[in-house]
């Protein structure tokens, strides 16, 4: 699992690790966190750019 914080955001993703909706959602309940919505993409989209670079 990689997490960072990003502005005022936590962002965790789980690598190698493939998971359904249903199960990502419940993982992200377990942690005590929320899945990604479109109001919080920024924060996502500098964190993708910031650890895999633009493409």
């Amino acid at each position: 699992m990689v997490a960072e914080r990003v502005g005022e955001h936590c962002l965790y993703f789980s690598l190698g690790e493939r998971q359904n909706w249903t199960a990502s959602y419940d993982r992200c309940h377990q942690l005590g966190a929320q899945m990604a919505a479109s109001q919080v993409l920024q924060p996502l989209k500098q964190f993708l750019l910031h650890a895999f670079g633009e493409s």
